[in-house]
């Protein structure tokens, strides 16, 4: 049962809430089915396959979904593996850029050309169906945005319920940007902590564009200027770090299951 004392408002996909009026909402799953999510997962040339192997990945997911209560389901394509002059595929800092603002990314963020035609190729010649793709990049991380934040993931949309997940270094490398003080401490980033809230991204915004994170408050000067809401301990406040610490609430887990991404 999952509980949230501040939000009565739940819906989605096999969610009731039992409540009262006036009451503490108590949610109920009443769907009898597990909720999947099939993610295609590409890992390029030179990502360090000490770090990404099928099982790291698989660990990743299952951390994602003891979180969301949604299986991530991966069907992979290890690039790494490949002697096709095709599939030695290099991206550039500038490739990661956020594109400037457009018709449809009017706030910029979106994929700059090359990036999107990586996507578009790969999806592509692999026949994937998913609507949702996950892509581990050698690149350490994701070029500075204007306001100076470097990020581990990113994610793309494109169409009305398609979505892109890039993972750079940053995100899996678990002894990444720690200083000696840290690494003295036996302190460790948590790589399943960055696919986990790229996941919510997703699952929020496929389908719709007006669909967003149901903790975020546009109207919150903080949270309109890191576009992300800063609840403490909540998987999609931007500073997560450490998953086993962080939690979601019941109206987020709703909103996810009820996303077109899911099955």
């Amino acid at each position: 049962m999952l509980r949230n004392s501040n939000y009565a408002d739940y819906g989605g996909k096999g969610v009731k809430n039992i409540s009262p009026p006036g009451k503490e909402p108590q949610v109920i799953d009443v769907r009898s089915n597990p909720y999947i999510v099939d993610v295609c997962v590409y890992i390029l040339p030179r990502v360090d396959t000490s770090l990404v192997t099928e099982a790291t990945v698989r660990n990743q997911f299952a951390q994602a979904s003891s979180k969301w209560g949604i299986d991530f389901v991966p069907t992979f394509h290890d690039l790494r593996t490949s002697n096709r002059a095709e599939d030695n595929i290099i991206l550039d800092k500038d490739d990661l850029r956020e594109s400037p603002p457009d018709r449809d990314n009017p706030e910029g963020g979106g994929a700059t050309a090359n990036l999107q035609r990586v996507f578009n190729d790969l999806r592509g010649r692999f026949g994937c169906p998913n609507n949702l793709a996950v892509y581990y990049v050698p690149n350490d991380e994701f070029p500075p945005t204007n306001d100076g934040f470097v990020a581990a993931g990113r994610t793309y949309y494109s169409g009305t319920s398609t979505a892109d997940i890039v993972l750079t270094k940053k995100s899996y490398d678990p002894l990444y940007n720690l200083t000696p003080q840290q690494l003295a401490q036996n302190l460790r980033y948590d790589p399943a902590s960055v696919p986990t809230h790229e996941f919510g991204h997703a699952l929020f915004y496929s389908g719709s564009a007006n669909r967003q994170d149901p903790e975020y408050n546009p109207n919150d000067p903080e949270q309109r200027s890191v576009k992300h809401n800063t609840l403490p301990d909540n998987v999609m406040n931007y500073k997560t770090g450490a998953l086993y610490k962080y939690s979601l609430t019941a109206r987020q887990i709703a909103a996810a299951r009820n996303s077109p991404l899911v099955r």
